[in-house]
């Protein structure tokens, strides 16, 4: 703003404008005035005080000729280079007081300009007065003496409000800068780093105690960006409507103040003053102590709130937020919030603590794992459409090598037939010895003497467990007898008997009783006898209701002990008896019961009697031992501890002959299984399979060629999740392989060695679909009205089992989803007495729980485990005369007994009409009506195959 700005012409005869600052009155033009604030000791206008200095001017002019309270008193401290002979230069006024005045006339002067506004609207007073402004210069001799002067002004001003902190900080800051040479004493009592207290700053300037605390906080202890936030404030909304001295002066805006004091002590860390605190933008009226503590305490759970916030989540997220959170809590929206929080909990807490920050973090944290899912998944999509192109085009070429490889019926059957009959070659060269199982003593007379011994002796031990009595008193005697007649063979054979022990489904008198006969026989015999202790303990992890440990009584019996060549033992033991659990014949339903908990003590057991007996015999090379068997128990463990201790190598060896009843063919069949498993993984044994031509071995890349055929990879399967497209397009190419080579389908693990190729010829059979989709009628709980024979309640993913009074049955689901089933065995039918025979070789039977054709598992048993002894040829009809055609694993299924129909009587349950059957056992509730036993497409009875070799 230039001179032209002032039209206005000093009046003839009027006071001469200024020059120079030389002391005394002194009339400028508005023009000379400075807008720089950096030129007045104040530095601040309120808002209120601006509007009412510019109605004053506007209504009564500029000033009050004179220099009266209500003019302006300039005192010039710097001005700009005079040019001589002129007048003062524009802007070259420095003030010590008038700067709110002089400003707010510019500002008024500025907005006629800037507004157009005609002068003819405009008062005289103001267009008189904006001719000449009155100013005077002062000297004084020392600095302070200039600000003391001004504030004295200020303070007597009937036009404005008393000055405040923020004024004197301004006019310190001032005089810091015209603290020169000459004044250095003076000007250095007014620097308030110097000073030590509110009570010299109040006493310097003549300012009350909470101003003059106000001043020393805001100049030594207030952050500098603090300070200027504050000024800022105060020069926008006016000092009494933001702040009074006491907030100041009471150091709450000071660097390391905290409002976490008493209850909110834990909280003094985050609520401490730091150097990036910034005050609130709006107020709504000026804060008193307690009430700027109390939002104190919040800025500064704010801060720390937020910068929990900042470390948890995303930046990005963060930063679009930040600005929308800072502006909600200017407006006091989390106060309660965040007070709250630092009350109820201790540092750091978390965002839990406080509900708008909680929700969000919670917002984000879901937005950011469904972005994060949402591009995983396409990356997954894109990678899994990569990896698939890679399998296609393998599996392509796969599939082209494998088509020069198909082989025909007539070839797939001849290599089927030579496999077999490898397989039955090779399972003889093991089966094809005589058993060592016998029955009669003669029997095992006559296996004796054809015993090569040369210079050898042959040792004999006969054993009779005896722990159980048999009911039958002719099997008993029948057991001493053959004892007593191999004792009276020579004085190397001994008997070991095993007497009987207290059990609770026998009497003390009745176990009496049946040592007294055994001991009654020996004396009649003139036998020879000691006593051996059998120590027996129970397992360490055995059930509380177990109280089998006890110590047995045995009976080592001899002839002729002159020359007697055995040192027999006292004390066996001890030794650990073998736990309920994993006793023979324990299953689901099938729990020994006390009698057979007695009897059954563990092959090692029996292994360590062995042991007891060959410790103190002197054998040469030559000799052999015997285990004979005269009374074996019921899984003959005498019997299964000598195979046992064969397998392992152990030396001597031992030979073991027993009577085996007929109802123990399983002991036998158990037996032999053991024999053949370890001899078919043993390396005497041939090879598992038959060595094929290696020519024909097809170059594969992602499928395999085992044993004759292809294997599709199940890992290959398993790369992509099920219902994909790529999952279905991988088991499109596993049903292709499988059209190509259908033996491919019984076994898709190349762990399994498959002993030979080839499936049963399904040709012309109506084969029932095992896999098929079976949908059932379904009732709601409410509309079943049945009642009730018996019932097996669900389990894990099992259905329940009703049984009517009219024997229809039903399945039930208590669950709220839908139940999906396999196919599968639902119950069984408990144990007891049967006989089955086979109509065809379609008929289904049950292997390892999968229902299938009696061929298909004959087939299986083949090719999993190498047994073959088992017919594959049949003439069809049709064939040539004289000629036979090999039909893969076909069997013609003979009746032998046309009188003889399939048979089962269970045993019956304890209770046939209760509701919490056990599944195993469940069909022995149709006893008494087995012909009942529902039979359709849906379900059907079947018998359970335990194959062994």
């Amino acid at each position: 703003m230039a001179r032209s700005s002032f039209p206005c012409r000093h009046k003839a005869g009027s006071d001469t404008y200024a020059h120079d600052f030389g002391e005394g009155a002194k009339v400028l033009r508005p023009y000379h005035l400075s807008w720089r604030s950096d030129f007045g000791l104040s530095s601040l206008i309120e808002p209120d005080v601006m509007v009412m200095l510019a109605e004053l001017i506007l209504a009564h002019g500029q000033l009050v000729p004179g220099g009266e309270v209500c003019g302006i008193a300039s005192v010039g401290l710097r001005a700009a280079q005079q040019t001589p002979g002129d007048v003062l230069p524009p802007f070259s006024v420095a003030y010590v007081k008038g700067w709110r005045r002089s400003v707010t006339c510019l500002v008024v002067a500025d907005a006629i300009r800037t507004l157009n506004i005609d002068d003819s609207v405009l008062l005289p007073q103001y267009k008189d007065s904006m001719r000449s402004v009155y100013a005077t210069v002062g000297h004084y001799s020392h600095v302070q003496d200039q600000v003391l002067a001004a504030r004295g002004i200020s303070i007597t001003s009937t036009l404005r409000r008393p000055p405040n902190c923020f004024n004197l900080l301004r006019q310190h800051e001032v005089l810091s800068r015209a603290n020169v040479a000459a004044e250095a004493t003076a000007a250095s009592k007014l620097h308030v780093d110097v000073w030590e207290s509110a009570a010299e700053v109040a006493r310097v300037f003549r300012i009350g105690k909470s101003e003059a605390g106000a001043i020393l906080n805001l100049t030594t202890k207030v952050h500098q960006d603090m300070v200027i936030k504050l000024r800022d404030a105060v020069r926008t909304r006016g000092m009494k409507a933001f702040l009074n001295h006491e907030c100041i002066a009471r150091d709450l805006f000071n660097l390391t103040f905290t409002t976490g004091t008493a209850g909110l002590e834990p909280w003094a860390s985050q609520l401490m003053n730091r150097e990036d605190n910034e005050i609130a933008p709006t107020m709504r009226k000026a804060w008193t102590f307690k009430d700027a503590s109390s939002l104190h305490a919040a800025c500064g759970a704010f801060l720390h709130f937020v910068r929990l916030l900042q470390s948890q989540v995303p930046q990005a997220d963060f930063r679009q937020r930040e600005a929308n959170l800072r502006q909600q809590f200017a407006l006091g929206v989390f106060d309660p919030d965040l007070l709250h929080a630092i009350e109820s909990s201790v540092p750091p807490s978390s965002l839990d603590s406080v509900s708008f920050l909680r929700s969000l973090a919670a917002e984000i944290s879901q937005r950011h794992a469904r972005d994060v899912e949402e591009k995983n998944r396409e990356l997954a999509e894109r990678v899994a459409a990569a990896t698939m192109d890679q399998i296609r085009a393998k599996l392509e070429a796969d599939f082209e090598e494998l088509k020069k490889h198909v082989p025909s019926a007539e070839k797939e059957a001849v290599e089927t037939a030579l496999d077999m009959k490898y397989l039955q070659e090779r399972q003889m060269f093991v089966l094809g010895e005589p058993t060592s199982m016998h029955t009669t003593l003669r029997e095992f007379a006559q296996h004796r003497s054809d015993m090569t011994l040369g210079e050898g002796t042959l040792y004999t031990i006969a054993t009779l467990d005896a722990t159980i009595f048999p009911s039958n008193a002719l099997l008993m005697k029948g057991a001493l007898e053959t004892m007593s007649c191999l004792l009276n063979i020579g004085v190397q054979n001994i008997a070991h008997i095993q007497l009987p022990i207290p059990q609770s489904n026998t009497t003390l008198q009745a176990m009496t009783k049946h040592r007294r006969t055994i001991e009654d026989y020996l004396l009649s015999q003139s036998c020879g006898s000691q006593a051996v202790g059998l120590h027996l303990t129970r397992p360490n992890d055995a059930h509380a209701s177990d109280k089998r440990g006890c110590l047995q009584s045995c009976v080592a019996v001899y002839v002729d002990s002159k020359t007697f060549p055995w040192s027999l033992p006292i004390l066996i033991g001890p030794l650990e008896l073998i736990r309920v659990s994993d006793m023979l014949g324990y299953d689901e339903v099938n729990r020994p019961g006390v009698t057979a908990r007695a009897e059954q003590k563990g092959i090692p057991v029996h292994i360590a009697v062995i042991e007891a007996y060959l410790k103190g015999l002197d054998l040469k090379e030559e000799d052999k031992v015997i285990v004979f068997d005269v009374l074996p128990n019921r899984h003959a463990e005498f019997a299964r501890a000598i195979v046992k201790r064969k397998l392992s190598g152990k030396v001597p060896d031992v030979s073991y002959f027993g009577v085996i009843k007929d109802t123990q063919k399983d002991v036998v069949s158990s037996i032999e299984e053991d024999v053949y498993n370890a001899w078919d993984s043993s390396s005497a044994a041939p090879a598992k399979t038959r060595v094929r031509d290696a020519a024909a071995t097809p170059t594969l890349d992602t499928l395999s060629w085992v044993n004759g055929s292809p294997k599709f990879p199940d890992a290959l399967i398993a790369k992509f999740p099920e219902g994909s497209p790529q999952y279905k397009e991988i088991v499109k190419f596993k049903e292709q392989l499988i059209g190509m080579f259908p033996e491919t389908a019984t076994s898709s693990s190349t762990a399994v060695t498959v002993r030979a190729t080839g499936l049963p010829d399904f040709s012309g059979e109506n084969v029932l679909d095992l896999e098929r989709e079976v949908s059932l009628e379904t009732f709601s709980a409410d509309e079943f009205n049945q009642e009730e024979l018996a019932s097996c309640p669900g389990r894990a993913g099992k259905p329940s089992i009703m049984l009517t009074k009219d024997y229809k049955l039903f399945l039930g689901n208590i669950t709220e989803e839908e139940m999906v089933l396999a196919s599968g065995e639902l119950f069984g039918f408990n144990v007891g007495a049967f006989e089955i025979k086979l109509i065809a070789d379609m008929d289904l039977v049950a292997y390892k729980k999968k229902a299938m054709p009696v061929c298909m598992a004959l087939c299986k048993i083949a090719r999993e485990r190498g047994l073959g002894e088992i017919g594959i040829w049949a003439d069809p009809a049709g064939g040539a005369a004289g000629e036979s055609t090999p039909v893969p694993y076909r069997y013609d299924v003979g009746i032998a007994d046309q009188g003889k129909t399939n048979c089962f009587k269970p045993n019956p349950l304890a209770n046939m009409e209760a509701s919490n059957h056990k599944p195993a056992s469940f069909g022995a509730v149709y006893l008494g009506q087995m012909g009942r036993v529902i039979k359709n497409k849906n379900a059907s009875l079947l018998w359970e195959d335990s194959w062994t070799s």
